[in-house]
């Protein structure tokens, strides 16, 4: 929700080979009236889901064939994504970690568990800037 009115036919895309991860991110952001897609791998992201326009991506640092900030690094140079907000989940949370992560393109670096208040209102705080953009 944002502002107190659920949000509709707002795609985020969580890629995350934990299937407890992405489960957990399923449930609460669908509750809040996201269309969640899930992705394993950034294989599959690229090899998929690569045309879709999502509002969010959520991006595990630790994946098998690409890693997280790579893979940011890589929907950073693709201008289809430019308004696209990328959100890195890891659970690395030192200060190299998370300049790494800002300096590969995301918008927001969130540190593993997360809570299910901190993930809604993440994402609600990327709708609030959307939102600030375009007016």
């Amino acid at each position: 929700m944002v502002n107190g009115k659920k949000i509709k036919n707002k795609k985020i895309l969580v890629i995350d080979d934990d299937p407890i991860i992405t489960a957990m991110f399923f449930r609460i952001l669908s509750a809040e009236g996201f269309d969640i897609l899930i992705a394993d791998s950034g294989v599959e992201f690229v090899n998929e889901l690569g045309g879709i326009q999502f509002d969010i991506i959520f991006i595990d640092v630790l994946m098998s064939w690409i890693s997280g900030i790579s893979l940011c690094r890589l929907i950073r140079q693709n201008t289809f994504y430019k308004n696209t907000k990328i959100i890195i989940i890891s659970g690395m949370g030192g200060e190299k970690d998370i300049r790494t992560g800002y300096e590969a393109g995301c918008n927001q670096y969130l540190v593993k568990p997360i809570s299910s208040d901190l993930l809604i209102k993440t994402v609600e705080s990327m709708y609030s800037i959307n939102r600030i953009n375009t007016i």
